[in-house]
């Protein structure tokens, strides 16, 4: 979790550690009363207050909505723009719409145009029958990816996905730790927009749905 932090940019809070985090994970279940399963949100930040800057971190526990896992079969929307200005070698250019709601999210690309991912998740570029991913993703993606590869699925990691892999895929797969999975049904690539297809996609939440059971 450290590794991911620094590779952010953002200093260590000294108080950050596996101990005090463990302790105050658990008080805030208590105190919150989550008693069957709850999210858990750690924020590191830059204090700038009263006396000295540095940095720190804030942790939040709030109740899971639903208990058991439930894969939403509407599908999102993925806007993608490979021809945005770099800001801050990141560029915000990633929109998800869904048919009630829209709501904005950034896409992590390199100079070239190749995707990282996204500030809630990881990307699974299917093509051909191969599961593009990158390098450095999201602990639930790395232990889930690492599951389908021992049941055969084909997975191939990049330093960050090709945009021609991108274009070219026939279906896109969400992951996040908060979300599990999304189906990305649509795809709009540079203003050119097609429909993209579910059948691996089907497959591969019967894998996810297997593997959150499996875990103690």
């Amino acid at each position: 979790m450290c590794n991911k932090i620094e590779q952010k940019g953002v200093a260590i809070p000294s108080q950050l550690t596996v101990e005090n985090i463990d302790h105050q994970i658990h008080r805030l279940l208590n105190v919150n009363k989550v008693y069957k399963g709850g999210i858990c949100t750690l924020l590191v930040y830059w204090q700038t207050f009263p006396l000295q800057s540095e940095p720190n971190y804030c942790i939040f526990v709030e109740p899971l909505e639903q208990l058991q896992y439930i894969f939403s079969t509407r599908g999102v929307e993925l806007t993608y723009n490979d021809t945005i200005a770099p800001i801050n070698s990141f560029i915000p250019n990633t929109i998800y719409k869904e048919q009630d709601e829209t709501y904005l999210t950034s896409c992590a690309i390199n100079q070239d145009g190749s995707i990282l991912r996204t500030d809630k998740g990881d990307l699974l570029i299917i093509k051909d029958g191969t599961v593009h991913i990158n390098e450095n993703t999201e602990p639930i993606t790395t232990v889930f990816t690492e599951y389908l590869a021992r049941n055969q699925w084909s997975i191939q990691k990049h330093n960050g996905i090709p945009k021609e892999t991108v274009k070219d895929c026939q279906e896109i797969v969400h992951c996040g730790t908060f979300f599990g999975l999304q189906w990305i049904n649509k795809l709009t690539y540079n203003n050119e927009s097609r429909i993209l297809e579910y059948d691996y996609t089907k497959q591969i939440v019967t894998e996810f749905t297997t593997f959150i059971n499996t875990q103690g």
